[in-house]
């Protein structure tokens, strides 16, 4: 999502964020709203930015399910790859918005521990996007990725490009 998208949808997810219950993952709220608030700054434009941005980090902290993988829905199901999968990439990019706020509060260290344990537990991925994610945390939590660059490079077309 460019900045100008985030721009132009602030207002509107700022609005559902403050709809009581909102959490991410939940019924009332999408894991995809907190992201994109994360990623574009959204608690800087309000009246008292630190608190907004505790209050939407502690909500995402209190809403991640004990297996570390919040749900997704939309366009991210519509995806050529399988349903956990899909969640799996929605929970890599929140957790790759979160380390735009580092360093990482201690609160949220077991939120992202949980994320890289389901990594480790889940099958090998299926999409280019999920592949590479896992390269780009991989590479965060400075551990080796070597594997994971063999894997994405044998995925690359004839064309140079990936599907």
């Amino acid at each position: 999502m460019t900045v100008e998208t985030a721009t132009q949808h602030k207002a509107a997810i700022l609005k559902s964020a403050a709809k009581p219950g909102f959490a991410p993952g939940s019924a009332v709220g999408d894991s995809a709203a907190i992201n994109i608030m994360l990623r574009s700054d959204a608690a800087a434009e309000t009246a008292a930015p630190e608190r907004s941005l505790a209050a939407l980090l502690d909500g995402l902290r209190a809403a991640q399910p004990a297996d570390g993988i919040w749900k997704t829905s939309g366009q991210f199901l519509a995806r050529n790859r399988p349903k956990d999968e899909s969640n799996l990439v929605n929970t890599m990019w929140i957790v790759l918005a979160l380390a735009k706020h580092q360093p990482l509060a201690v609160p949220l260290i077991p939120v992202r521990d949980r994320v890289q344990e389901a990594i480790q537990k889940s099958p090998p991925a299926v999409s280019t996007e999920s592949l590479m994610l896992r390269v780009l945390l991989a590479q965060s939590a400075e551990k080796p990725t070597d594997e994971l660059l063999e894997q994405l490079l044998k995925a690359q077309r004839a064309d140079g490009g990936w599907a």
